[in-house]
């Protein structure tokens, strides 16, 4: 993690105290780089690259204003870029006095055959985490029949995800940031494509009216972005601060807002029924494939049954440092 370079001379008196730094707006710039960000640092166990700091001694040292290393009043200026390299690639350094960290066992490969082994036509794992890879080898065979703790991995809610949501106005630039973020749900998704037509409220900027459909389930419920909306199938819900609508389509160069445009995403997997190998085309070059991201943080048993003739050469566990209740 790196908090920010300095970008306005206020920056150099600026409080660094965190205990002074209380979430406030007034305060905002010197709350994130003194205190939040250093506190999630510590949480999750990250190193948190302090060019801040360096910053302000190398423009006070070499007598500099902070837009000499600036393009515009935030963006870096190719001198600024080269400082900030020097910053992070500081920080990109193994030091052995520090010990092991504690994201090396966050992910773990079993290698097949010695790790762990073929045994009647399975191949099984106890493991702890949320997401699981096969690294796949040379070879080609029957697809293998993938389950985790007995069940299908398309069977587990939690391995269906939202795409993000946006929108392409006619005749405009594509957006990219989301229009609305998050989306929700409180029944299982179906893998399927969203569309939500929305209309700007002829007397109010900021509230929008919608319709909702998707590809499988159909027409799922009318409303309003000033109230919670729940579909009718239960498969998307919308929270009145998740619309982001003006500033998403600012980005993009697109003002005033449109007086209808359609929103869309769409319902992906995160999973695999079954195991087929995607092919190794260059065995310099790791080849993987996910069973399933997204499972509870917690303990699992992985099986798959098919053949030490199936093309796989590990198993890759991932173990975020946040854990599943």
């Amino acid at each position: 993690m790196q908090n920010d370079h300095v970008t306005k001379p206020a920056d150099f008196t600026e409080e660094t105290d965190p205990a002074k730094l209380p979430p406030a707006g007034q305060h905002w710039d010197a709350f994130m780089n003194h205190n939040w960000l250093p506190s999630l640092a510590r949480k999750y166990g990250c190193e948190l690259c302090d060019q801040r700091s360096l910053w302000k001694s190398y423009l006070t040292e070499n007598k500099l204003e902070p837009k000499a290393l600036l393009r515009d009043d935030v963006h870096l200026n190719p001198h600024g870029e080269w400082f900030m390299a020097q910053c992070v690639s500081a920080y990109l350094r193994y030091d052995p006095k520090l010990g092991p960290s504690p994201a090396e066992g966050y992910v773990k490969t079993y290698q097949v055959g010695k790790d762990v082994r073929w045994a009647a036509g399975k191949l099984q794992l106890e493991f702890e985490g949320n997401r699981i890879d096969v690294v796949c080898r040379s070879g080609e065979a029957a697809p293998a029949v993938v389950r985790i703790d007995g069940r299908k991995p398309s069977e587990w809610p939690e391995l269906y995800g939202f795409t993000r949501a946006v929108t392409t106005p006619e005749g405009k630039w594509p957006v990219k940031w989301p229009i609305i973020a998050p989306i929700g749900s409180q029944k299982p998704l179906l893998i399927e494509d969203w569309s939500l037509a929305v209309a700007k409220d002829p007397q109010f900027d900021k509230l929008f009216t919608f319709s909702l459909t998707g590809s499988k389930t159909g027409a799922d419920g009318t409303g309003r972005s000033d109230a919670r909306f729940v579909s009718n199938s239960g498969r998307v819900i919308l929270e009145t601060n998740d619309w982001n609508v003006p500033y998403a389509l600012s980005l993009a160069s697109i003002n005033p807002v449109p007086n209808a445009f359609i929103v869309k995403w769409k319902v992906v997997s995160r999973f695999v029924d079954e195991f087929a190998s995607p092919g190794v085309t260059n065995p310099a070059i790791e080849t993987t494939l996910t069973l399933a991201q997204g499972l509870p943080n917690s303990r699992h048993t992985l099986e798959i049954s098919g053949s030490d003739k199936t093309p796989i050469a590990a198993l890759r566990v991932y173990r975020p440092p946040i854990r599943s209740n």
